[in-house]
């Protein structure tokens, strides 16, 4: 997203216009340590070589919310008990308007009725789904960005980063084809 507003490499780029971009991750069913929890991860600055003075709005462009969810999140009450009564997989509709009301005062009104009652299992359906594709593409992207990061950070190949990586021969032309731009 800060790339789309025109974050390239290019002389003359004015990086304090950039705006700030959040990512909010909702993970449904996270390790027990970080159940019913909201966790921002930000930018700071460490300085490598020399010491860069910066202003932290010209680089804090980027922020990670992570929401916690998973059992025991329902009565952790706020937001996180809010997010975790709509996505449950195992609360019906009515269940989950009647919390809505009568723990988080919200009125019900037939817009959210409507909504609550279209969501329907929405929170197993994103659940289900993201199990799906995270097993299938998850580990290929993630790889693919490894493989990327090793050719940019160290000059390797493809080839020695996948073998570096353990990567069976027969799974590399697929991450090879990913790589944008292709890599030799």
């Amino acid at each position: 997203m800060i790339a789309r507003q025109g974050a390239g490499v290019v002389a003359g780029s004015d990086y304090g216009q950039l705006r700030k971009v959040v990512s909010v991750w909702v993970c449904l069913d996270p390790l027990a340590a970080n159940r019913a929890t909201v966790t921002a991860f930000g930018v700071e600055a460490r300085d490598v070589v020399g010491d860069g003075i910066y202003n932290r709005s010209d680089y804090d462009k980027l922020e990670v919310v992570v929401i916690g969810l998973g059992p025991g999140a329902r009565e952790a009450g706020g937001v996180v008990g809010m997010l975790a009564t709509l996505l449950a997989k195992d609360v019906t509709p009515e269940k989950k308007l009647e919390e809505l009301h009568n723990k988080y005062g919200i009125m019900i009104t037939e817009d959210i009725e409507a909504g609550v009652r279209g969501m329907g299992g929405m929170g197993r359906a994103i659940y289900e789904d993201g199990v799906r594709q995270g097993e299938a593409r998850g580990s290929l992207e993630r790889l693919v960005s490894d493989v990327r990061g090793a050719i940019d950070a160290f000059g390797a190949t493809a080839e020695t980063a996948l073998a570096a990586f353990g990567v069976p021969r027969e799974e590399w032309p697929a991450v090879i084809a990913r790589l944008d731009p292709p890599a030799r």
